[in-house]
This record gives C-alpha cells, sequence and structure tokens, in this order.
C-alpha cells in the first residue's frame, strides 16, 4: 500500500505516469538527467523504437527449418513469386525469413505498408555503419526478456500516440539538450541491454 501511495506522489509531481525500472535497476529519478516529465517518460523507449522502425522486421531471428514452396500460402507465392525458380536453393533461414515477411506484408494495412516502405528506404539511405548499428541494437532487443521488450514498446506506443505537436515537443527538446545529457540518457537506456560478450 505505501508502494502504491509513493508511486502516487511521483505520478503527481512528475506531472503523469512513470515507466517502471526494470527489476534491479535503480529508480530512474536517480539516474536521469534533469529534464522535463514528458521526456524522461519516453527517452529510452523512444530511442530504441525509432531504431526499431527503422530496422525493421528484416533482421528478425529465424529457426534454421527450410520452408517448401507448396507450404506457402497463396498470398505468400504471389508476394514471392520472383523468388520461385530458386527458392530450393535459397538456404533455410532465408526461406523463413521471406516467409514470415510476406505473411506480416500481407497482414498489412495500405497505410502500414507505406510506413514500412518509408521506413526501409531511410534505412537504406544510411551509411553502412549506422546500418549495422541499428541490425545490433535489434538484435540486443531481441534478447530482451520479453517483459522488458513489452516495456519498450509500450513506452514507444505511448509515444506515437502523443498529439504531433506533443511528440514535435519532445523531439525539440532532445535536439537541444546539451551532448553530455543525451549521453547520459543513452547510457542509462545501454544499461538495460543485456552485454554480448
Amino acid at each position: 500500500m505505501g508502494g502504491q501511495r509513493r508511486a502516487g506522489r511521483r505520478r503527481q509531481r512528475a506531472g503523469g505516469p512513470r515507466l517502471s525500472p526494470a527489476a534491479g535497476s535503480p529508480p530512474v529519478r536517480q539516474t536521469m538527467p534533469k529534464a522535463g516529465p514528458d521526456l524522461r517518460r519516453v527517452a529510452g523507449p523512444v530511442l530504441l523504437g525509432l531504431w526499431l522502425l527503422m530496422a525493421g522486421p528484416a533482421f528478425a531471428q529465424t529457426p534454421a527449418s527450410g520452408v517448401p514452396w507448396g507450404s506457402l500460402s497463396a498470398e505468400q507465392r504471389g508476394l514471392l513469386k520472383g523468388k520461385a525458380e530458386h527458392w530450393d536453393s535459397l538456404p533455410p533461414q532465408q526461406q523463413q525469413r521471406l516467409a514470415e515477411n510476406a505473411s506480416r506484408w500481407a497482414a498489412m494495412s495500405p497505410g502500414e505498408r507505406q510506413q514500412a516502405r518509408e521506413s526501409f528506404q531511410r534505412f537504406q539511405a544510411l551509411p553502412p555503419e549506422q546500418r549495422n548499428a541499428l541490425r545490433d541494437r535489434y538484435q540486443n532487443f531481441k534478447q530482451l526478456p520479453p517483459e522488458e521488450q513489452a516495456r519498450i514498446r509500450g513506452g514507444f506506443d505511448r509515444f506515437r500516440a502523443l498529439p504531433p505537436t506533443e511528440r514535435q515537443k519532445l523531439h525539440e527538446q532532445w535536439r537541444q539538450m546539451p551532448p553530455a545529457q543525451k549521453n547520459s540518457i543513452r547510457e542509462q537506456h545501454r544499461s538495460h541491454l543485456p552485454h554480448r560478450s
């Protein structure tokens, strides 16, 4: 009960609900530099969310078993018809990834498809070093526990649900933030990612 009251007081002082820190991590208030409450609430998840949007589903991990062409739905075969002739010679991981992506594409609305195209074009326009960094970040995200992935996605969804003027305001706050403060936020966010050896 006492924890709920403290959380309520924090929300009142901060001007809204706050993200819960990951288990075992220090409270967000102690690790985040001074910034507006809206920025503290969404900065970490927004950064990762933006990276995920740019990376797209093309880098998802896949099982090692192949997908027979005949097992694809008619819709998947239609989307992948350019691969039909050499489907059997593709590596199993590539077959699996293409089949999953075709299913995902077929389930998208026209607006979602357009957004995915634009996101992919932005990704392709990046220098190779940035594309590689985004791939690494996506792989790090996929290694997070499901609860942490859900927390990050939730923060990004809350950011996307904000009115455009609020999102623009947060973007502007980020752009005007001193580099040291940005780095501090990034480091705080990275501390939640698993360490790779």
